[in-house]
């Protein structure tokens, strides 16, 4: 793995160097646009970010709806979560956007500059 990860959970890494996400030694590379807003939310975290935003980072120069940016959400999870259809982690805030929730406890290494969110 890359030197520039970081670490959602057990097993879990978002790589920053590939735009992917690492499952165990499984890496799932990730279209432009989804790493994009998944970097986004990690780099908000635990700040509700309004999908009006989502929809700008997605689509700087394309009007699009809620609905294309779910698409994206939904991609994520499937590779963070344990379970997508109970996340913990990227939630949805009822008419208000999405939220990356951590704990409050984030380290970063400067030798390695790896990123750990710990849970």
């Amino acid at each position: 793995m890359t030197q520039h990860t970081i670490t959602i959970r057990r097993g879990v890494q978002v790589d920053l160097a590939y735009e992917g996400v690492w499952q165990g030694r499984q890496f799932h590379p990730l279209p432009a646009r989804t790493f994009r807003i998944m970097q986004y939310l990690i780099s908000h975290f635990d700040q509700v970010i309004p999908q009006a935003a989502l929809l700008s980072i997605g689509w700087p120069d394309e009007p699009r709806v809620g609905q294309d940016l779910y698409r994206h959400i939904h991609r994520i999870r499937e590779l963070i979560e344990v379970n997508p259809t109970r996340p913990q982690y990227l939630l949805t805030r009822k008419d208000r956007g999405y939220v990356f929730m951590t704990t409050p406890l984030c380290r970063m290494s400067a030798g390695n500059r790896h990123t750990s969110v710990v849970t």
